[in-house]
């Protein structure tokens, strides 16, 4: 069973949870959700509840991607770049 928070951040990002083999929702605050629905935005998304079943999601746009961290080998070579050209 998959679930989704419903009460999203200000980004409009929801967490989502699954563990397949739970019956019914078991956290508090979470409603069941459709798996191929809320995959494809990543829970970026506004959810559409009426009387306390989920009747629609609105999806949002991804945000983009963080931009990657130096691993530790690029970064020494970033400090060590033009060390030694005097």
């Amino acid at each position: 069973m998959l679930i989704i928070e419903k009460e999203a951040y200000l980004d409009h990002w929801h967490r989502i949870e699954d563990q397949p083999h739970r019956k019914e929702v078991w956290m508090e605050g979470y409603i069941e959700v459709p798996e191929t629905h809320v995959f494809a935005c990543m829970g970026y998304c506004d959810l559409v509840i009426e009387d306390g079943v989920l009747t629609g999601i609105i999806p949002y746009e991804l945000p983009p991607p963080a931009e990657a961290e130096p691993n530790h080998i690029e970064f020494i070579a970033g400090l060590m770049e033009g060390y030694g050209d005097e």
